[in-house]
């Protein structure tokens, strides 16, 4: 299933994503479409390893990805990415040297990926792409200060309703285990909270 081939009419998720910005013209998308390479992944399937160089940007199709950091032993989960989002280490793909992060496949999914080069020579090619580029890193910069800030001021409590709030296809769909990780708790402390939750305490 992880073979990776041109075409479908699947791409049309990326021009979604992308026109949330601004729209995209259909001249701007014949030029993008052909740059785009569709790839199936497996549960569990990664995308991307600690170590190597995020060459591309994901756009997620169906299922679902995660990335996340190993260390002593442990997962932390830094962040989902459903249909209609995009999946990279960006550190790593904006300056093209090793991911600190892994990224894999929580479900069977399919992305779309865009290369470094094929997206530098879009920015190179019009003002229009350059300005769409600095505000999608911006909304990316905003949204992992958000997840920092919460990381560090709110208690656990705290993210987990948010979490439900916000972000319920989580609970959906995320195995026990990634939740807890990506609240930065155990999964026995995660069980704790939600008997209490449920208990109305």
């Amino acid at each position: 299933m992880a073979d990776s081939v041109r075409g479908s009419e699947g791409a049309e998720v990326v021009r979604r994503v992308l026109s949330r910005p601004a729209p995209l013209t259909d001249t701007e998308w014949s030029v993008l479409r052909p740059l785009l390479r569709r790839k199936a992944l497996t549960a569990r399937q990664p995308l991307l390893r600690a170590g190597e160089v995020c060459r591309d940007l994901a756009f997620v199709e169906c299922g679902l990805l995660r990335y996340f950091l190993v260390g002593d032993g442990r997962e932390f989960t830094g962040n989902f990415f459903f249909e209609e989002s995009v999946a990279a280490d960006y550190g790593s793909f904006v300056s093209q040297t090793a991911a600190t992060q892994w990224v894999d496949a929580v479900e069977d999914s399919v992305v779309w990926l865009l290369g470094y080069t094929e997206l530098q020579r879009l920015y190179a090619s019009s003002a229009a792409w350059e300005r769409r580029g600095r505000l999608i890193a911006e909304a990316v910069l905003a949204a992992a200060q958000r997840r920092t800030a919460a990381l560090v001021l709110q208690d656990a409590e705290a993210r987990y309703r948010a979490m439900v709030t916000e972000r319920p296809k989580i609970l959906e769909r995320v195995p026990k285990h990634m939740i807890a990780a990506y609240l930065g708790i155990t999964p026995e402390a995660l069980s704790r909270l939600r008997r209490k939750l449920a208990r109305g305490t």
